[in-house]
């Protein structure tokens, strides 16, 4: 860890007054939550998750008692949103969350993209993914790419031009010092979200597994509008500017190609923690100050 990122992390550790040891974990995932216990439908989604957050590894603690825990963050900005607690953003009311809903990748492969987390409007219209990143974007290194992504026929629509990204993606990696795990995840999950739009396969197994249908019986149609925005926290360290910037630019391309379904919405992209809050999500929490107390202690550190 930098000097400034260790600075940042006891900013927000002395912001929260939470306990962690000195790798800034807390006891328990459930100290790093509000409220201290999550809904056992939240529980099954964080555990059927790629990410497996909520489980001990080789006598570790689980990820999710990170104190800068992305997942359990966008848990605790979300998981308050039902039918009697709407979220209003953008002028769009949504009802309806769930976490780690998992898009298929490539048509000849058990690749799966877990976003996390979607939100439904309350007409079941529009669908809002959020891919939420805390501070993994401050980390730079290569990812690994299999060769199946390099290959046109493994994709269920537009394998030609993923192909091509994910070709360029591999060569940027010789060259330069970036987060491209952050530029990864956001092509995989537009793979999986175009694919449940224009691939009649991907949607079927969608509404079979997804979470929106176990938890609220909403089959897709495709139809529906798409919104898909990178949501980033952006603590006060020089190293946000390039990934914002280089987030800015793959979206960019990605518009310019314009091979992605129409009802796949790139508007802005890329909002910030501060943004949400801003525009929609403190409003929408007026009635519950315990709530709004405990989310300011993250944003008091927030650039």
């Amino acid at each position: 860890m930098t000097k400034e990122f260790t600075h940042f992390l006891d900013r927000l550790v002395k912001g929260r007054n939470i306990a962690v040891d000195k790798k800034y974990y807390a006891a328990s995932y459930q100290d790093n939550i509000f409220p201290d216990s999550m809904a056992e439908n939240h529980i099954r989604m964080f555990c059927r998750g790629g990410g497996k957050e909520l489980f001990p590894q080789n006598g570790q603690k689980e990820k999710a008692a990170c104190v800068y825990s992305s997942s359990m963050l966008s848990y605790n900005f979300f998981h308050w949103i039902d039918a009697a607690h709407p979220l209003v953003f953008d002028g769009i009311e949504y009802d309806k969350v769930v976490f780690e809903e998992q898009f298929r990748v490539l048509a000849n492969r058990n690749n799966k993209a877990n976003l996390d987390v979607v939100l439904v409007s309350k007409d079941k219209e529009t669908i809002l993914l959020l891919e939420s990143k805390f501070t993994e974007h401050l980390n730079t290194g290569k990812v690994e790419i299999a060769d199946a992504y390099l290959h046109p026929d493994s994709y269920y629509d537009s394998g030609e031009q993923w192909a091509k990204i994910m070709k360029n993606l591999v060569d940027r990696q010789e060259t330069e010092d970036k987060y491209f795990g952050g530029i990864k995840q956001v092509a995989c999950h537009l793979m999986g979200i175009s694919s449940v739009i224009r691939n009649r396969n991907s949607l079927t197994w969608f509404n079979k597994n997804s979470w929106i249908k176990n938890q609220f019986g909403i089959d897709l149609k495709g139809s529906e509008r798409f919104i898909f925005k990178s949501l980033v926290f952006l603590p006060d360290i020089e190293e946000n500017c390039a990934y914002i910037e280089d987030n800015k630019a793959f979206f960019s391309s990605l518009s310019m190609k314009g091979f992605l379904p129409d009802n796949l919405l790139l508007d802005d992209p890329i909002i910030t923690y501060r943004d949400l809050w801003d525009c929609g999500m403190k409003k929408s929490l007026l009635n519950n100050l315990e709530l709004t107390n405990y989310l300011e202690q993250f944003l008091s550190v927030h650039a």
